[in-house]
């Protein structure tokens, strides 16, 4: 099942177990899909992962202006449709992995993790850490 069928099967469910906020939540993210398809995108997992991480971005921004329970919930539903992404620690082996084998540019560094779902603020305060 995709993604993108996986987000309508649950807004059915939700709809149908009256959950309003996962609802309205799933009904806004469906509606960005299907807007991305009427442009003539064609819709893959990846698509549909950057319209969620775009979401999941606006959600904490709003989360740090205020931190209320129905951003903090709306986050948990968006999170989930997600990958897990990479701890610190994992970041900071695999940068010491890619150091060790000759890369020595932080650019090369962020390119490696480019495809891999993780903060990249923090791939990049930790490569510049390790480069020093």
């Amino acid at each position: 099942m995709t993604l993108k069928e996986q987000i309508k099967k649950d807004f059915m469910a939700a709809f149908k177990a009256k959950q309003t906020l996962k609802k309205q939540l799933l009904s806004t993210i469906k509606g960005e899909i299907e807007t991305q398809e009427k442009s003539g995108v064609e819709m893959t997992d990846d698509q549909v992962e950057k319209i969620l991480q775009k979401f999941k971005k606006n959600l904490e921004q709003s989360l740090s202006v205020r931190d209320d329970e129905s951003t903090r919930e709306e986050l948990n539903i968006v999170s989930k449709y997600l990958p897990e992404e990479l701890s610190e620690e994992a970041i900071r082996e695999k940068v010491s992995q890619l150091i060790s084998s000759g890369v020595g540019h932080i650019g090369q560094i962020m390119k490696e993790f480019s495809n891999v779902p993780c903060d990249k603020k923090v791939v990049s305060q930790v490569a510049r850490e390790m480069l020093q």
